[in-house]
């Protein structure tokens, strides 16, 4: 049986810290071991030189291999395009500054060559541009933007600056093979020009067309053999260049992980944490892994996932331009980042919601090891299982989402600043603190709470100084925190290196939007401000709910630091309420599902101890925490198995369930596009060849149809009709009959209907 540490329910901030605490955290420890020299502070910067020169080394061989693609360019001294300056070879589609000598003083730049379409099926292409700028295909002219701001409902011009260069876009029907590409542009004094794409069967927001599927030639289908939507080289420079710095990293790290090698050689205690760490991230893994995709793609996955493979794609391009560093800019960058090497992987999204899987399952094996530090060992490790398996808690991690990451990064900066101020401000704690904070603020902007719960577990810390004295120090290492999170937003996201004060404004003005009205308790409202509380109370199994009230009622009477800052945790991720984003469920406050899984493993410790107390048998504890830890475990993995593979749509017993919540539209079920794939499917499996199908749902670009099938308007009587507005229910249209459901736990996620043949 584990050991339950009960005296760790004794702690105040004033307790020295812990004998069982990890000693590679502590600066005396890395003396006991060997000053440091200076020759290792060479061989560090050595490190970080040589891990430079390995990065631009890839970029090099990677852009070698693509000689001979990309487009003719001619550069023109007029807009007419009569009097030619000269020609270059552009390796992408755009606009280089530094491509020719010519660029400075053309009036008028045109890109002639062919684009190899790697599916047939519907395409969008378009330009973005300050200037005029024309794409066509095949002789055809399908994109003509003007290249000044577009005016809004109030016909005001919004500055570019903020709104980012005009883009203009249009779909087409192409087959596989090469087609004629010509792009014309007109640059304006501040010059800029993208051609952009979405390929077919591919719903990502648009990117820019990559130089492998570039030719300078007009198209000849035998050369099409040297064209791929993925250059050849891509895949392996981009995880080479991941490989090499996180070996860099790992080098530069060396004598903490030497000392905390040698700390689980020496102490039995620290071999238990590693294997019950082990055991909780292998099973949280394999949770997560077990089918992975059978809920389909859902809304935003393909957005993070197409934006994360054009930063790598960017970084293998040599191209720091701030504007193609703005995809998705409503978010930051480093969860796409993480994405994108994967995305390079496969045209598929599975790579990509490996990565998450690994997150989320990460965060489990972990939090044995944080609930180790706030509330023993034991109900560490029964947080850890209760994370295998909270519905919503596996759901986020398996899609590729923002929520798998944002809750790692908050966790990682809440407890090592704990362990920071438990040392007695360990300044290299302080950094690594602040480095997690910014990662965690760089990967959604919502993130920057764990701020304010570093000050005010601080301010908690330092009480007794505060009322004694009146006054509040704050040493500079802590006051750097802020500065230390915001440099990882801006080193992880180029498109903020030029003009920053601008593009972070951009990004935020995303969120200015009014947020649209929602099925919240019965009614079509705009979300008041017990939203995000009701949405936690509704999708949390009510019996991990009740354990969870028992938690904070627990750490409330005992008012330990470790409680306090447990209670920070929990309820910082809900001043998101005051923010435009109160919408979409539990998205964002995820962060919070993670202590609340440690408070749920509390309350059942604390029931455990009632239940040996009233009997009795104190020594019996134990076994009654096991009991009722499995009991727990056991009710949670019913629970996911009644919605899958669709739990995001998991409602719990308060409410009815998922089947009641559909029935009285009392909250959103389907809104991520849940089942739509799986209905596509009934319809691939079913419908004869040709047949027209009609997508009256929303997200609609989340599946894919076998390409004989034709999507039609519903105007046009098609033979099938997808439908999933949930806010009305199922509808009923003469000569069609209700031919499929697709349901999560009894609620209808959508309908399939086929028309009746004639008799």
């Amino acid at each position: 049986m584990v050991e339950h540490r009960d005296d760790i329910d004794e702690l105040d901030e004033r307790d020295e810290p812990q004998r069982w605490e990890n000693p590679a955290d502590d600066d005396e420890g890395v003396a006991k071991v060997g000053r440091v020299l200076p020759v290792a502070r060479i061989i560090d910067l050595a490190v970080i030189v040589g891990a430079i020169a390995g990065v631009v080394a890839l970029v090099v061989w990677r852009n070698d291999g693509l000689e001979g693609h990309g487009l003719s360019v001619r550069y023109f001294a007029d807009d007419g395009g009569k009097t030619a300056l000269g020609d270059a070879r552009e390796r992408r589609a755009d606009y280089d500054h530094f491509g020719s000598a010519h660029v400075r003083t053309a009036r008028l730049v045109r890109l002639r060559g062919s684009v190899f379409a790697p599916r047939s099926g519907r395409y969008l292409f378009a330009t973005e541009s300050r200037g005029p700028s024309t794409l066509a295909i095949d002789g055809k002219k399908i994109v003509d933007n003007p290249g000044v701001p577009r005016r809004d409902a109030r016909q005001r011009l919004e500055p570019m600056r903020i709104s980012g260069p005009p883009r203009e876009s249009r779909a087409l029907t192409l087959e596989r093979g090469l087609h004629d590409i010509e792009l014309s542009y007109r640059p304006s004094r501040d010059p800029y020009f993208r051609a952009l794409w979405t390929p077919a069967r591919r719903w990502g927001g648009l990117e820019a067309i990559p130089a492998s599927a570039l030719l300078p030639s007009l198209a000849r289908q035998s050369d099409a053999a040297r064209a791929a939507p993925i250059g050849p080289d891509d895949a392996t420079a981009a995880l080479a260049i991941l490989a090499l710095l996180l070996a860099a990293l790992l080098v530069l790290l060396r004598r903490h992980i030497a000392l905390l090698l040698s700390d689980i050689r020496a102490r039995r205690e620290s071999q238990l944490d590693v294997l019950l760490f082990c055991v909780v991230f292998g099973v949280a893994l394999a949770a997560r892994l077990w089918d992975l995709s059978a809920a389909g793609q859902t809304w935003d996955e393909d957005v993070y996932w197409s934006a994360g493979r054009s930063f790598v794609l960017n970084l293998l391009d040599a191209d720091l331009r701030a504007e193609v560093w703005s995809a998705n800019l409503e978010h930051p960058a480093l969860a796409k980042w993480l994405y994108g090497f994967a995305a390079l992987l496969s045209e598929d999204l599975e790579p990509a919601r490996v990565v998450s899987a690994l997150l989320s399952a990460l965060t489990a094996g972990l939090l044995v090891l944080v609930g180790r530090d706030l509330f023993g060992r034991w109900v560490g490790l029964v947080a850890g299982m209760l994370c295998v398996a909270m519905p919503h808690v596996v759901a986020h991690g398996r899609v590729v989402g923002l929520e798998s990451p944002s809750a790692l990064l908050y966790m990682l900066a809440v407890w090592v600043f704990f362990r920071a101020l438990r040392r007695g401000g360990n300044t290299k704690l302080y950094l690594a603190a602040g480095l997690f904070a910014g990662a965690a603020l760089a990967t959604r902007f919502l993130n920057a709470s764990v701020l304010l719960v570093m000050l005010a577990m601080y301010i908690i810390q330092q009480r007794q100084v505060i009322v004694e004295e009146r006054r509040l120090d704050l040493p500079l290492n802590l006051a750097l925190l802020p500065l230390v999170a915001f440099a990882v937003v801006l080193g992880t996201w180029p498109y903020l290196w030029d003009d920053s004060a601008a593009h972070i404004a951009r990004a935020l003005a995303h969120w200015s939007q009014a947020t649209p009205p929602e099925a919240f308790l019965g009614q079509r409202q705009e979300a008041p401000l017990y939203y995000l509380p009701t949405y936690f109370a509704v999708t949390m199994p009510a019996a991990a709910l009740l354990a969870c009230a028992l938690g904070l009622v627990r750490a409330a009477v005992t008012r330990t630091f470790a409680k306090v800052t447990l209670l920070l945790w929990m309820l910082a991720p809900f001043t998101a309420v005051f923010s435009p984003v109160v919408r979409d469920g539990v998205r964002y406050i995820y962060p919070a599902l993670i202590p609340a899984c440690l408070l749920a493993a509390a309350g059942v410790d604390w029931i455990a101890r009632a239940v040996a107390g009233m009997i009795g048998r104190r020594e019996l504890r134990p076994l009654l925490g096991a009991g009722c830890g499995a009991a727990m475990l056991i009710y949670l993995v019913y629970c996911g198995f009644s919605v899958h593979p669709y739990a995001l749509d998991y409602y719990n017993e308060l409410v009815g369930g998922p089947e009641r919540v559909a029935r009285r539209r009392m909250f959103e079920i389907g809104w991520w596009g849940e089942g739509l794939g799986e209905a596509a499917g009934y319809i691939d499996r079913t419908a004869p060849r040709g047949a027209t199908v009609a997508v009256m749902a929303d997200p609609s670009h989340v599946f894919t149809l076998r390409p004989d099938l034709r999507r039609v308007h519903p105007s046009k009587r098609p033979d099938y009709v997808i439908y999933n507005n949930l806010l009305n229910g199922p509808f009923s249209l003469a000569g069609y009959r209700q031919a499929y459901v697709v349901d999560a736990g009894g609620a209808p996620l959508c309908w399939v209907y086929a028309r009746e043949r004639a008799q």
